[in-house]
């Protein structure tokens, strides 16, 4: 019986396995869920940029039913002109046109897209205020970008992406900041609307320095600083409390603010240290030569000798100013209320010099003064003889200075702006030709005895110019430079005095020197038009 039963299932599975699965699609069902055509839609888009838009994608089989459900991909010819989600949604990134494909299975279908740019925020070109960064680990700093558009206007509100080579060395935030992480090198890079503009970012050990100055004379100060130097931009990027001392406080005394003193000749190693940084900075005490003439009050004019010793003040008549020492330093010229007047330093003898002029300079040979006289002439008197040459000038004068070579004449002048506030400067030949130069927004200008540079101030920064390229500030750590009006070379032209904060301050065309003569003035009059001439101040 068992026997039976076992061969009458053998068939029956056998009839089993040959009947079709009821679950099983038949072949009309498969070619119907088979994608044979796509319809998007709209089958062209035009957008304005930043604008985003859907599609509408139906896929169809052979027969052309709807397949509910079928899966589609989405892809752009121009991913920077316009790109498109897995959902299908389209975003108009700048201007130009792209081609969206969808497609599912062996169908597929395109969408024309033209984005346009009305109001001009596509970026067509990048701008940056750098193209190397160089740091220390831990600082930062901004890269700041002008973005324009194709009308060169500037795009107020860019997006921009920001991108670091090395994360591990320099990182970027979305605004543009870089900070520094550990030392190498990394590129970083801005795209914005399809353009990029790359930075090399160097991060470097921290350097500790003092600034401040290299040479004081006896009786002189300077106020040091102590912090992180930036070798790009050669300025102390962050300055830190510090402890000073001096190798010899006899020589060069440093209060604990770091304000150095000049107590006698010598030399000097400074150190200022902050936790386990330290930096040291070399001061040499030394006597400058010559004198500095410069009026102290109304009616006094003071003669400091730059070897240390205390000024000579003279009392002289109200209403002086606009002083000149002679360039071997035995004759002063000023302003004495009815003209010029020039004074013998040794025995205090004034005489007038000429009426009715004012702001008197010295020729290079210390024979001849140049003088401003009514409001349109410059004259250049010979102080032995006393003859009169006139100098054409083609604009309103204030403070001619001749050069030390006698062929040239700088002066302010209403240039731009007549019978306004003075403050360009013009520069014509002494032989009367047209203005061969011309300097807006300057004013105080000094004459190098060198004959290579002219020295004049602009909105309060001291200047330097070698022929006619100015160079406003010089050194950025050039302490001096700020703040100063009135600057007069030393007879050898190695040095400047400006006045600074109402008192005399000691500069050099390098910025390495930066000292202050003393205090400002008790009396609350400033100091002013300072001189500086060979020779030795009168006797008290």
């Amino acid at each position: 019986m068992k026997t039976m039963r076992r061969a009458m299932a053998i068939p029956l599975i056998a009839a089993i396995l040959l009947l079709p699965g009821c679950d099983a699609p038949t072949d009309s069902q498969a070619t119907q869920r088979m994608a044979a055509s796509i319809i998007a839609s709209p089958s062209s888009i035009t957008l304005e940029r930043g604008e985003d838009r859907s599609l509408q994608v139906s896929v169809l089989s052979a027969s052309g039913s709807l397949i509910p459900d079928a899966p589609a991909r989405f892809a752009s010819s121009e991913w920077k002109i316009a790109s498109v989600s897995a959902t299908g949604i389209v975003r108009a990134q700048s201007a130009g046109t792209a081609a969206i494909t969808v497609t599912s299975g062996a169908a597929r279908a395109v969408v024309a897209v033209t984005v346009t740019d009305p109001y001009g925020l596509t970026p067509t070109s990048i701008y940056a205020d750098t193209t190397v960064i160089a740091l220390g680990p831990g600082d930062s700093t901004r890269v700041v970008l002008a973005v324009l558009n194709k009308w060169n206007e500037l795009i107020t509100s860019p997006i921009v992406a920001w991108t670091s080579s090395s994360p591990t060395v320099a990182t970027v935030s979305a605004s543009g900041i870089v900070r520094g992480v550990a030392v190498g090198t990394a590129t970083v890079t801005a795209t914005a609307g399809g353009l990029s503009r790359s930075f090399a970012v160097m991060v470097r050990p921290t350097v500790l320095m003092i600034e401040g100055t290299d040479r004081l004379i006896p009786g002189a100060e300077a106020p040091l600083r102590f912090g992180v130097f930036d070798s790009a931009s050669r300025t102390l990027r962050a300055v830190i409390p510090a402890t000073w001392t001096s190798s010899d406080s006899s020589v060069v005394s440093v209060s604990a603010s770091g304000l150095a003193r000049a107590l006698r000749r010598g030399t000097v190693i400074i150190t200022a240290s902050a936790g386990t940084g330290t930096a040291t900075s070399t001061i040499d005490v030394s006597a400058l030569p010559g004198t500095i003439a410069y009026r102290l009050r109304s009616n006094v004019v003071s003669f400091l000798p730059l070897d240390g010793s205390a000024p000579t003040s003279v009392v002289m008549g109200n209403g002086i100013g606009n002083l000149a020492l002679s360039p071997d330093g035995k004759v002063l010229a000023y302003d004495c209320g009815s003209g010029v007047c020039v004074m013998t330093v040794a025995t205090r003898a004034p005489r007038t010099l000429i009426p009715d002029a004012s702001d008197p300079s010295w020729t290079g040979d210390g024979k001849g003064v140049a003088v401003r006289s009514d409001f349109a002439q410059m004259k250049i008197i010979d102080v032995p003889s006393g003859s009169v040459a006139a100098v054409r000038a083609y604009h309103y004068v204030m403070k001619p200075r001749v050069s030390f070579d006698g062929a040239r004449l700088v002066y302010g002048c209403d240039h731009l702006q007549p019978y306004e506030d003075l403050t360009d400067l013009c520069i014509v030949p002494t032989n009367g030709a047209r203005d061969a130069l011309f300097f807006p927004n300057a004013y105080d200008a000094a004459w190098s005895p060198r004959g290579d540079s002219l020295a004049f101030v602009t909105e309060k920064i001291l200047c330097l110019t070698s022929r006619s390229q100015p160079a406003c500030g010089g050194d950025p750590r050039r302490m001096c430079a700020q703040d100063v009006f009135e600057p007069a070379w030393s007879p050898d032209g190695a040095f400047l005095v400006v006045v600074r904060s109402g008192s005399l301050w000691i500069t050099d065309p390098t910025g390495r020197t930066c000292m202050r003569l003393g205090q400002a003035n008790s009396s609350g009059e400033p100091i002013a038009t300072p001189s500086w001439g060979n020779g030795v101040p009168p006797a008290p």
